[in-house]
């Protein structure tokens, strides 16, 4: 993907963005049978195209409460949604040995966790629905798997607890 068209979708389509990012990760990481080295390395070099982007809108202030989200450069509301973007660092994190990536991960995951309501739901900043929660508990939970070693055992706790909470709250919208 040429670096202009990264950029093209990251403005007009940040959500698209996010979710094209996680679905890389998939395929760089994971490769399906048959496929190829070739196509796994090339998966791998937009995955890290599409990181690198979403990574550069990332809040590096420590100062500021919203360290660690991705400010959409579209519109620049930081959506829970480009959050997501915790698996897909991870993820890169694990191909490159790449440390910027696996800090990235586990500040998006940190700032995530922030956003995360009472009952377990994230909203979709900035509307009110929580739909999202699906997409952002798979990608924390795979995140987890990735970074578990890597953080404190207090982060560690509060990681779990986070994706506890918003497997009970899809649990208790989801009962028939």
């Amino acid at each position: 993907m040429p670096a202009h068209t990264a950029d093209i979708l990251m403005r007009k389509h940040p959500i698209l963005f996010a979710s094209m990012t996680a679905l890389a990760a998939s395929f760089a990481w994971a490769p399906a049978p048959g496929q190829t080295e070739d196509l796994r390395k090339a998966y791998a070099a937009v995955l890290r195209q599409l990181s690198s982007a979403l990574r550069e809108r990332q809040v590096e202030d420590p100062g500021n409460p919203d360290f660690g989200a991705i400010q959409c450069e579209h519109c620049g509301v930081l959506h829970t949604r480009a959050a997501e973007a915790v698996y897909p660092f991870a993820v890169q994190s694990g191909i490159t040995g790449d440390t910027t990536f696996q800090r990235a991960a586990i500040l998006a995951g940190n700032w995530l966790m922030n956003q995360q309501q009472r009952d377990g739901s994230w909203k979709e900043t900035p509307e009110e629905w929580t739909g999202t929660t699906t997409d952002q508990l798979l990608m924390m939970a795979l995140a987890f798997s990735r970074l578990s070693k890597d953080l404190s055992s207090s982060e560690r706790e509060r990681w779990r607890s986070s994706i506890e909470g918003a497997a009970d709250y899809l649990y208790r919208v989801m009962e028939p």
